[in-house]
């Protein structure tokens, strides 16, 4: 399921260098560390990769509460002062 989530993010990215050693990042034996440590050098595909990745587990949530007769309806935090 993780791997499957940065796969999914890296096809969001334009093609460019970032893009292209996330995807090699995700062929090494070590997958999900190599694309942290790739991340750590990009601040800004960082953010949107929090961003993509806490989306994606929203959706898969919702998925089983919905799978499971759960329906539940989201209120946004509000931003703290």
């Amino acid at each position: 399921m993780g791997y499957n989530i940065m796969a999914d993010f890296v096809a969001t990215l334009p093609e460019s260098k970032v893009r292209w050693e996330l995807d090699k990042a995700l062929q090494q034996n070590r997958p999900v560390r190599s694309f942290k440590d790739v991340l750590l050098k990009y601040p800004l595909e960082q953010e949107a990769w929090f961003r993509f990745h806490e989306q994606a587990f929203i959706k898969i949530i919702l998925e089983w509460l919905v799978d499971h007769g759960v329906h539940v309806i989201l209120v946004p935090l509000l931003p703290q002062p």
